[in-house]
């Protein structure tokens, strides 16, 4: 297996454009002069009969990271690629990429890393240390074919990357093409508005602009604006009947209106104390600083969206779980007598319960998504929105939202009419999965952290799980980012009172969180991207292999991952950042985050095209 790589953050580790076009040799592996580092006599020998029979015949093999460094300063040779292994004694491939790194005769030499680890923090740590990229030992010669191309192609990617930063830093050069960018967005913005708008919101810009007809009469006026007004209404689409049920007036006795509400599934039941509204209803996010010292580094860690999930090991990522789940401004280990142990026995079991061999859909991506909806909660102030029941069933729905994912999509399981198909109907068939074994989970007495709640809180949390992990389902997006848009646009807006509202933020906050890798830094954002475009061409390769029709961006052998993240960012994650900004304003950064992330991979795909 090959994993492709992020961007380098390390600056010595980047070159120009202009430098790699100068210093790049032909394409053919004739021309290629290969350094290969291994300290095991048996790897060296496979490794050199594999890229020969690959076409690569300039290739000299050395046992030792000493030996490559005296090779290289001898300059006899000059070498277009190094491929190190990374465990050796005195000098391991980690020490030999920072001291090549070092030396500026050295420095632009791309490296490949060599090593039978599959654990991504390490792939991640390789490359963060300066290696091109990282290949799984025993080597195949399917890996090695075309690594030469495939190292100057992640070269002209960093240096995209890099002439990013230095446009950054000349705001005046990059004040033209932002500009442009933002205007583009909004296009793209428009667009989709007038693609997913509601008849509702059609017929009200219809009155809207029949209304500004001055020839009409008072009456007509009125009579428009008394429509407009009713259109307007938040409860517009609740159903009479539901408004018929809780009213005083109607002569239904208490069987039979129990019956009709059950029926009906209206929710004409009191809801339960939690989530009444009370002075002590609303948790309070504070930004004073905790006593404790390491809990405070620890809570700004959180609260950040610099946060690099990929600079810890999946086991490491548990302990900053329960923090979030134990926030101190929550309250949630106390209002609802959640267990310390079982909540740590929880997580651990929903650790368990992803799919590690997944490049994107592992526990990683979870607590990514769940640290995202914490910072929505904290840094963003959505918390001042929602009361504490629904705060612990978005983190519950945050960090079990993908749980057994296997890998392959909606789509997939529907066209091969998988088990998981027939069980769901093909309706959100991997969400309904995900819901259904998170309560598994729960429902264990080692994992239960809901036993403390009342029936009827746990009627309502549940109800609240399984309605925030249905909206993830990229089917039901443009139905959900028109809906919260509607709410947004309605007479009155946001109403925190009403339980209605605060259903849909916890369906968009999951859905921000669900598609927010485009907001990270730009290092991350693309490592992300990379580890989504793998996971779609293992799809691709199965639909191949079933003699499917392969999925759209899923081809390995005709790839435009670049398009397809312009298209993701401009169609799906710009329009609902741009809706929960609306909302919750200090979210911002988010969108100025996606700006910079779209023009990227716009630069990406231009360069694609003219290939």
């Amino acid at each position: 297996m090959q994993t492709t790589s992020a961007p380098n953050a390390d600056a010595t580790a980047t070159v120009r454009a202009s430098d790699s076009e100068e210093r790049r040799p032909s394409w053919n592996p004739r021309d290629i002069n290969i350094l290969v580092v291994d300290d095991e006599a048996t790897a060296r020998k496979v490794i050199v009969r594999v890229l020969e029979r690959s076409g690569y015949h300039s290739v000299k093999a050395v046992a030792s990271g000493k030996e490559a460094l005296d090779v290289l300063d001898k300059n006899e040779t000059e070498y277009h690629l190094v491929m190190s292994d990374l465990h050796m004694p005195d000098i391991d491939g980690l020490d030999l990429v920072e001291k090549l790194r070092a030396r500026r005769a050295t420095r632009n030499i791309p490296i490949v890393m060599l090593s039978a680890t599959e654990e991504m923090s390490v792939v991640y740590k390789c490359l963060q240390k300066g290696a091109d990229d990282y290949l799984l030992k025993p080597i195949q010669m399917a890996a090695v074919k075309n690594i030469w191309q495939s190292v100057w192609r992640k070269r002209k990617e960093k240096s995209y990357a890099s002439q990013l930063s230095d446009e950054k830093d000349r705001r005046e050069q990059m004040d033209e093409e932002m500009l442009s960018l933002k205007s583009e967005i909004e296009k793209l913005k428009t667009e989709f508005t007038e693609a997913v708008e509601t008849p509702v919101q059609v017929i009200k810009r219809t009155l809207a602009e029949i209304s500004k007809d001055n020839s009409l009469t008072e009456e007509v006026q009125n009579a428009l604006s008394a429509i407009l007004k009713s259109l307007s209404s938040s409860d517009l689409y609740k159903p009479a009947l539901s408004k018929f049920l809780l009213s005083d007036d109607n002569s239904l006795d208490a069987q039979t209106r129990e019956w009709l509400t059950s029926e009906f599934k209206y929710e004409a039941a009191p809801a339960p104390d939690s989530l009444k509204s009370s002075s002590d209803a609303w948790p309070v996010v504070k930004e004073t600083p905790v006593c404790d010292e390491a809990s405070e580094r620890t809570r700004l860690l959180l609260r950040s969206w610099e946060f690099d999930v990929w600079s810890y090991d999946e086991q490491e990522l548990l302990p900053f779980l329960e923090e979030i789940f134990k926030d101190r401004d929550f309250e949630l280990v106390d209002k609802f007598k959640i267990d310390p142990a079982k909540l740590r026995q929880f997580l651990i079991q929903v650790k368990k319960s992803y799919v590690s061999s997944n490049p994107y859909h592992n526990f990683r991506h979870a607590f990514d998504v769940t640290q995202a909806c914490y910072l929505f909660l904290t840094s963003a102030k959505g918390a001042a929105y929602l009361m504490h029941l629904e705060i612990f069933a978005i983190l519950i729905s945050a960090v079990c939202h993908d749980i057994h994912h296997p890998g392959l999509n909606n789509n997939f399981q529907s066209n091969t009419s998988s088990d998981l198909a027939i069980v769901y109907n093909d309706k959100s068939i991997l969400e309904n999965y995900h819901c259904s074994e998170a309560f598994r989970i729960m429902r264990r007495p080692e994992c239960n952290i809901l036993e403390g709640l009342s029936k009827t809180e746990y009627r309502e949390l549940r109800k609240l799980v399984i309605n925030s992990i249905l909206a993830t389902d990229m089917a039901r997006h443009m139905e959900s980012t028109a809906k919260f848009s509607t709410l947004l646009e309605s007479e009155g807006g946001f109403n925190r009172e009403s339980q209605d509202h605060r259903l849909i933020l916890l369906e968009i906050i999951l859905k921000c969180g669900d598609i927010s890798n485009p907001t990270r830094p730009l290092r991350i954002a693309n490592y992300w991207s990379e580890m989504v475009q793998n996971e779609f061409y293992a799809q691709g390769d199965e639909e191949k292999k079933q003699g499917l029709q392969v999925s759209a961006f899923m081809d390995r052998d005709n790839a435009s991952a670049a398009k397809m993240t312009v298209g993701f960012i401009s169609f799906f994650v710009a329009p609902l950042f741009g809706s929960l900004v609306k909302l919750l304003p200090a979210a911002n950064l988010c969108l100025e985050r996606l700006e910079e992330t779209r023009l990227h991979w716009q630069m990406r795909a231009s360069e694609e095209e003219t290939k």
